[in-house]
């Protein structure tokens, strides 16, 4: 039987970076912004669809959209999820 060439990687260690990898708050702190910022600005990336909302909704009063009326926004649109879920499960 033929033997396979090249070399075991199962003796070297893999670099899977985690080692230079920073702790998340670390990398928040070094933004100069604090854990509950950081906490809603995902919150906003992970929603487009609300945000965008929002900022229809404020362009249709001539308005400037809030970090607030964007969050509001966001919360509406999860409990109309949540309550849809709750109808389709019953």
């Amino acid at each position: 039987m033929p033997k396979q060439s090249g070399a075991r990687t199962d003796l070297k260690p893999v670099d899977t970076a985690v080692d230079r990898l920073k702790p998340k708050a670390e990398s928040i702190a070094e933004l100069g912004i604090t854990q509950k910022q950081a906490e809603r600005l995902q919150q906003m990336a992970k929603n487009q669809d609300a945000v965008q909302l929002a900022m229809a909704k404020a362009r249709e009063k001539d308005d400037v959209v809030s970090q607030a009326q964007i969050l509001n926004e966001i919360k509406q649109t999860k409990r109309k999820q949540d309550i849809q879920r709750q109808v389709e499960k019953n």
